[in-house]
């Protein structure tokens, strides 16, 4: 029965965790886009710090939950659009969300166990994603292995360090 208490107490923890999230979600929609996979929610966060710290003068705007192929506009000079593909520590096979075409950036966001950056890739080259299509069963690069992760990522350029100095920056 031990065992039993431990499990609810655990996922009790994790309902409040989740409902408060959600309700940052209605009352802070300009920091969290709305959406029920935390973790992707959680990785357009860290996308929306960095891409301030870039583009401070820009107006940065979340997509709305019909758009498949971008989450993230900025309103700088030239406009660009931007989609998030996260994932955790806790997904062994690292496979993200099909990655559809209508993007002017990828961003790829490895979180580790406390859902916080450990892989941070920008990707500008949209061509990887046939037009009006869609690239799916891709597997996310693993932080420590940089041979890892799906062919069409190996252009990809490493942001954590930059994501990183941002979120540095705003918790003071």
């Amino acid at each position: 029965m031990n065992q039993v208490r431990q499990i609810l107490e655990a996922i009790r923890q994790y309902a409040e965790a989740y409902n408060q999230l959600e309700e940052m979600q209605k009352t802070m929609s300009g920091w969290l886009p709305i959406g029920d996979q935390k973790t992707g929610v959680i990785g357009e966060f860290y996308t929306k710090i960095y891409l301030e710290s870039v583009y401070p003068n820009a107006e940065i705007m979340f997509g709305n939950t019909s758009q498949q192929g971008w989450d993230l506009e900025v309103e700088a000079v030239p406009k660009f659009r931007v989609q998030v593909k996260t994932v955790s520590e806790y997904s062994n096979t690292r496979r993200i969300s099909p990655i559809h075409s209508g993007w002017d950036r990828l961003f790829l966001v490895y979180l580790d166990r406390k859902l916080f950056p450990a892989g941070f890739w920008e990707i500008t080259d949209a061509n990887i994603v046939p037009a009006h299509g869609a690239l799916k069963h891709r597997t996310m690069p693993k932080p420590d292995d940089p041979s890892s992760g799906s062919m069409e990522f190996t252009s990809r350029e490493d942001r954590l360090p930059e994501l990183l100095q941002a979120i540095r920056l705003i918790q003071g």
